[in-house]
């Protein structure tokens, strides 16, 4: 159906990965989430004249959509095009929420760049800017009256730091193991 209204009423699609987005993550299927976020994606950018919500449309599907997939698929580099657009589309209209969402998804996205860098200074970098874009999102979530200090994306966020500083601390660990085994 949404694609039957791409063509004459992309405004409506522009909003429809938005209004679906658990739903679809719910069932499982990746390949859907992305199909029906870059139809939202596209037919958001046929809008003329853009609206808000229609701004909103697409930046929530580059974040939850097209960047929450590629992260999942290994796509790490198209994944971070996807967020780094969402967030300059949700700060281009002043959208907090968004912003939000962005840091969370990048701190995510951060660690598991690391997590396939060898241990040295670029995935100590990482890492730690990883913990600076879930603190990010930490407040930002918790500052806002939709979401408060303990909504369930809070707990998402630090959750999302609990593994970074696990895995921060295994490469720390293993680095004294090994250390010790050459001694």
């Amino acid at each position: 159906m949404a694609e039957a209204c791409a063509g004459p009423r992309p405004g409506v699609t522009a909003t429809v990965f938005r209004a679906l987005d658990k739903f679809l993550k719910d069932i499982g299927d990746k390949h859907l989430v992305l199909k029906i976020a870059e139809l939202s994606i596209r037919a958001a950018r046929e809008v003329a004249p853009r609206t808000r919500e229609v701004a909103e449309g697409e930046a929530h599907a580059l974040i939850c959509g097209r960047s929450w997939v590629y992260q999942r698929i290994n796509r790490l580099a198209d994944a971070r095009v996807a967020a780094e657009e969402s967030l300059q589309c949700g700060k281009d209209i002043n959208w907090e929420r968004n912003t939000a969402y962005c840091m969370k998804c990048l701190g995510r996205l951060l660690r598991l760049e690391a997590e396939q860098t060898p241990a040295g200074p670029t995935r100590k970098q990482l890492l730690e800017e990883s913990a600076r874009h879930i603190r990010d999102a930490i407040a930002r979530f918790s500052g806002m009256p939709e979401f408060g200090s303990d909504h369930p994306e809070v707990g998402d966020c630090y959750s999302l730091l609990g593994v970074r500083f696990s895995m921060a601390a295994g490469s720390w660990k293993r680095n004294k193991l090994f250390a010790g085994l050459s001694n």
